[in-house]
């Protein structure tokens, strides 16, 4: 991997389990830096209201009884764009949800969610392009910390500014560095230039184009 990292492939789940539950030795014969990281299962909740407060741990762990997951089945949650990004009247947003396994990833595309009182739809988290947080550009082959670029382009109006300092609220002010286009910030997904590179993606990753993440059950193929 980019980071320096190895993926482990086993050829089914009972050594994915053993080496999981001996992590500490396995790391210790490997080397003092070693660190196995289980594979983790992103998923999109679609359209939560924006007062909901994705760290709220017991919210996460009722969630998890009431569907019939393992406590801790459900690792991370969070907004997926952050919140000095939204417009002034923004009511609902979607949320990134990480959890432990595809099993139980596929029970809650299934089922969706429950939060706040609202039932909403759950879909994977699609392999995507991977787009530069301080140029903004995709596909750009870096992350922000090695970008090239001295200054930070602002990925709302496209000035040299940094995207959390921008004031801009007027659409018709923002302006993509991708296409080079006003109307539209550089996350807005009709962008024809993202748009264009993902539909290359989608075709790299034919995964996407299932509902469920590929398990044992034949229901997830």
């Amino acid at each position: 991997l980019r980071n320096g990292g190895v993926v482990l492939e086993m050829a089914s789940p009972e050594p994915v389990r053993w080496l999981v539950a001996h992590a500490q030795q396995f790391e210790a014969v490997l080397s003092e830096q070693a660190k196995i990281r289980p594979r983790q299962y992103k998923l999109v909740a679609e359209f939560m209201p924006v007062g909901f407060d994705p760290s709220q741990e017991r919210v996460w762990r009722r969630t998890e009884a009431d569907l019939g997951l393992d406590e801790g089945a459900i690792l991370e949650a969070r907004w997926i764009k952050p919140v000095h990004r939204r417009y002034r009247e923004q009511r609902f947003a979607h949320l990134l949800v990480t959890v432990s396994s595809p099993e139980a990833a596929n029970r809650i595309i299934r089922a969706g969610l429950i939060l706040a009182g609202r039932h909403v739809s759950v879909r994977k988290n699609l392999a995507e392009p991977m787009r530069c947080a301080k140029c903004h550009r995709y596909d750009a082959g870096h992350l922000a910390r090695d970008c090239p670029q001295d200054h930070d382009t602002c990925g709302t109006c496209g000035r040299a500014h940094r995207t959390a300092d921008c004031a801009v609220q007027d659409l018709q002010q923002h302006h993509c560095v991708n296409c080079n286009v006003r109307g539209h910030a550089v996350w807005d997904r009709d962008c024809p230039v993202f748009l264009d590179l993902l539909s290359k993606a989608d075709a790299r990753h034919p995964e996407n184009s299932l509902q469920f993440f590929p398990t044992a059950d034949p229901n997830s193929w």
